[in-house]
């Protein structure tokens, strides 16, 4: 918390197993609102469904079995546009009385897709208008036995307001104007272990600050 409609959430996911780990982020369900990148996302998927899953179509949300053999889940994406991102890049949401900016922090070249998703509350929970309600997303995927998905979400109400925001190892600094000086925290997360100093004079450790 920074001041008043001001916050900031770091979100670190880190996975080891597999050989191919995806990291999802939805828009609002409420609004399709504008969505827009950083990087190009324009090369057209046909699906992202894997080549041993189901490609029989999705009658209804709860059609998808858990195995994803006969119908898979990742059959409800559609309009899938890729690109790639070798260093970090921004994914921002933008909606009638807020918005969302989304910065990743990538340690390794990720694949990006964006896409659209069926959105089930504007539908009223009626499965057969779900092609008619939309909400815009994306993925990254990162092929390899370890990874770890780092971003920072920055919502705000009509513009985004942070100045920048970079990684130093497991040190995350991010830069902001605050009474009219420039501040900049930095928040270190090791296993379970958080901390944060921030330039506006203040310091947290968790299990003892």
């Amino acid at each position: 918390h920074v001041a008043e409609g001001k916050d900031y959430v770091i979100d670190r996911f880190d996975v080891e197993g597999g050989m191919t780990h995806d990291w999802f982020l939805h828009g609002m369900a409420e609004e399709e609102g504008l969505f827009e990148t950083s990087i190009v996302l324009n090369k057209p998927v046909s699906t992202l469904v894997p080549v041993w899953g189901g490609t029989a179509r999705p009658k209804n949300q709860y059609e998808a079995d858990n195995e994803g053999k006969k119908i898979h889940a990742y059959g409800y994406l559609k309009d899938i546009m890729r690109g790639s991102a070798d260093q970090s890049w921004t994914a921002t949401w933008k909606y009638k009385n807020s918005g969302l900016r989304t910065h990743n922090l990538i340690n390794t070249s990720n694949e990006v897709f964006r896409f659209k998703s069926p959105s089930v509350r504007p539908a009223n929970e009626d499965d057969n208008k779900l092609d008619s309600f939309m909400r815009l997303g994306y993925m990254q995927r990162h092929s390899g036995g370890k990874s770890s998905f780092i971003a920072l979400h920055e919502p705000f109400k009509s513009e985004p307001w942070i100045e920048s925001v970079k990684a130093e190892g497991d040190s995350y600094l991010v830069k902001y104007k605050l009474n009219g000086l420039m501040i900049e925290d930095r928040i270190t997360v090791k296993g379970n272990h958080t901390e944060v100093v921030s330039g506006a004079g203040w310091k947290y450790r968790s299990g003892s600050e």
